[in-house]
């Protein structure tokens, strides 16, 4: 579904929703390099710019899942009913310049007037703070900021 290019490794991520994994490929000859098992229902997926984490939504499972580039391990960040309503799902994610943070928008079926922002500690993937934002919302960082 979305695609990611990653300058450390001159690969190419693909997210593969059909088969719950990411696929890395060469930038050159495009020769699948590696892929990495995801949960289910892939959508929206963003690297930090060191390109040590990539953040991978699954709307599936209600969930996130975070794999480390250096060693493919990956860390399932499940998404509390508690926090986020029900009939909610995660649909965009992003990484702040510095990498500490990770967004992620949560859609709410049973919210005629808001969906949600999370805000994760990319360390301990703890969410630290939520934020009621408009409708379908998507997310967008400049470099600077």
């Amino acid at each position: 579904m979305y695609v990611y290019h990653l300058l450390s490794t001159n690969e190419i991520v693909v997210d593969d929703r059909a088969n719950n994994r990411v696929v890395f490929f060469d930038q050159t000859t495009y020769e699948v390099t590696r892929t990495v098992e995801t949960g289910a229902g892939n959508f929206h997926m963003w690297v930090d710019p060191q390109e040590k984490q990539l953040w991978v939504v699954n709307d599936l499972d209600v969930a996130l899942t975070v794999v480390e580039l250096e060693t493919n391990e990956t860390t399932k960040v499940q998404l509390p009913e508690a926090a986020i309503g029900t009939n909610a799902i995660p649909h965009d994610v992003i990484l702040d310049p510095s990498g500490l943070y990770a967004y992620a928008t949560i859609l709410r079926e049973d919210n005629p007037d808001s969906d949600l922002l999370l805000k994760f500690d990319t360390a301990t993937f703890e969410i630290l703070d939520t934020a009621e934002v408009g409708k379908d919302p998507h997310l967008s960082l400049a470099p600077e900021s």
